[in-house]
């Protein structure tokens, strides 16, 4: 749910233009050296796999104000959607939105951008489909139901 929030609200800075906040304690905490080391180590690996993926193209796309606004909303709004104490099995969708849409802006991907907006359509079926048939409709026709009925 944290997590959630703070995407949320750092995707509505993105959609509007203004510069988030922080406190400066927050910014000026040192982190350990080992952390970064190993974070750097396995966020590398997987760098270096998306990189083959993504790639700057369709500037037009990332250049667009209107499209960047609506990446920095549905990217809100997928983290409002990841806030919500809603079933297990419900977070992957917005997460991949999410996922998507800030690979896009960050590695200037206009087709990736696409991707994510497409993404997002397809939360808006999974969650209408949820809503509508409910959570043991959704549950039964899960491939790995299996799995999550392990840890009921």
């Amino acid at each position: 749910m944290p997590f959630g929030i703070m995407i949320m609200i750092f995707g509505g800075a993105l959609a509007t233009g203004w510069d988030p906040y922080l406190p400066k304690r927050l910014l000026d905490r040192p982190l350990p050296g080992d952390t970064v080391r190993k974070l750097s180590r396995s966020a590398s690996k997987v760098f270096r796999k998306a990189e083959k993926y993504l790639k700057p193209r369709l500037d037009w796309a990332i250049s667009n104000p209107v499209l960047h606004a609506l990446a920095g909303g549905l990217i809100a709004f997928s983290g409002l959607l990841l806030a919500l104490p809603l079933p297990p099995g419900t977070n992957a969708p917005p997460a991949l939105c999410i996922l998507l849409l800030a690979a896009a802006l960050l590695e200037r991907d206009g087709l990736m951008l696409f991707f994510g907006f497409a993404a997002f359509l397809g939360n808006v079926a999974f969650f209408a489909i949820l809503g509508y048939f409910g959570y043991e409709a959704y549950m039964r026709f899960l491939p790995f139901d299996f799995i999550i009925k392990a840890f009921e």
